[in-house]
């Protein structure tokens, strides 16, 4: 297998300096991106008496184009049961059918209950008190995933396949399809956070994919980072080893979360709506979405938390498909405002 992977990353290698790589990070007009978004954290629990917080995770691909990530030369050599690391480049398709491919991280083999190929520093979770006294703020080392087509999300997206693409952790490809997401399990290595020695309380746990590293890059290209970090805020009770969803926004006050208007409210198939949101309790983070409507569902993208009453976002309306529903309910966190937006026919 060590020889048929040298000979796969020596063909990424050559095809990188064909391609050049100088500014590997800086997209252009032609490429058709992923748009990477966690969940909040699910299936929280608290185990080993109390000093461990676990949780699953889950992120998917809202973007146009694929999350496509491909090994590339060795860094490190490794032996029949420690693989070793090598590079990776994400793969960015363009309109015209082809693609390009730029530096992204590192593959490494982990053992343990995962035995496949993770691509490092995927991401991060951090667990802060909100209402804890004596509690101190607890963080993860940045995560690393195997990325697969595993749960379906909205194969609807333009550019969505109905099938899952990405099935195996192997180092050559992996990646998460238009449409698809990810699902890392409570009971995996790296889905915890250690909670020795903290009080009863209130957290807010905070999911970030595809975060910054130290000198302040993300390593993967999207067309939009920022609904990167997704939260859950959570009552933890020590001696009832229990724990209690309050709510799913990321708003720093906790204050109700309500909508009220959008404006336009309206849009034609085949365009695009740049839309103003009003309401209360908006926090970084906090979902868009609409839904309860009929035919295809008009997406909402580049969404801008701009104060705690104010959103900007984009609404994309599909074209084709007839629609016995057009109106659409708007959806904030988790608040919902009735019959919103109208796709006019």
């Amino acid at each position: 297998m060590r020889n048929h992977v040298i000979r796969v990353v020596g063909s990424l290698a050559i095809l990188c300096g064909v391609l050049g790589m100088s500014s590997p990070r800086v997209a252009s007009a032609q490429d058709v991106l992923p748009d990477l978004e966690p969940f909040p954290g699910s299936d929280l629990q608290l185990t080993d008496g109390g000093n461990t917080l676990r949780f699953s995770t889950s992120s998917w691909n809202r973007g146009a184009g694929p999350m496509e990530l491909n090994g590339g030369e060795i860094i490190t050599e490794g032996t029949p049961d420690d693989p070793g690391t090598q590079r990776v480049y994400q793969r960015i398709f363009q309109r015209d059918g082809t693609s390009r491919l730029v530096a992204a991280g590192v593959f490494e083999y982990h053992g343990g209950n995962h035995n496949h190929f993770h691509f490092e520093d995927f991401a991060s979770y951090v667990l802060t008190p909100v209402n804890a006294p004596g509690a101190t703020a607890r963080a993860s080392e940045k995560i690393s995933f195997c990325l697969l087509d595993n749960l379906k999300v909205n194969t609807r997206l333009p550019n969505a396949p109905r099938k899952p693409r990405y099935e195996t952790c192997n180092p050559y490809v992996q990646g998460i399809s238009v449409g698809w997401g990810d699902i890392y399990n409570y009971t995996l290595d790296g889905q915890s956070i250690d909670f020795t020695g903290n009080p009863t309380g209130d957290y807010l746990l905070t999911i970030e994919v595809n975060p910054k590293d130290s000198q302040g890059v993300r390593h993967l290209v999207e067309s939009n980072t920022t609904n990167n970090i997704a939260c859950v805020l959570i009552h933890i009770d020590v001696i009832a080893l229990s724990v209690q969803v309050l709510d799913t926004t990321c708003n720093p006050s906790y204050s109700a979360v309500s909508v009220s208007a959008i404006s336009p409210n309206s849009a034609r198939p085949g365009s695009q709506a740049f839309v103003l949101i009003s309401g209360t309790g908006f926090g970084d983070g906090i979902d868009v979405h609409l839904a309860n409507g009929s035919g295809k569902v008009p997406v909402v993208s580049n969404v801008q938390v701009t104060s705690d009453t104010t959103i900007t976002a984009t609404i994309t309306v599909p074209s084709g498909g007839a629609s016995s529903d057009p109106v659409w309910d708007l959806h904030v966190g988790p608040a919902a405002l009735p019959d919103a937006f109208t796709v006019l026919r």
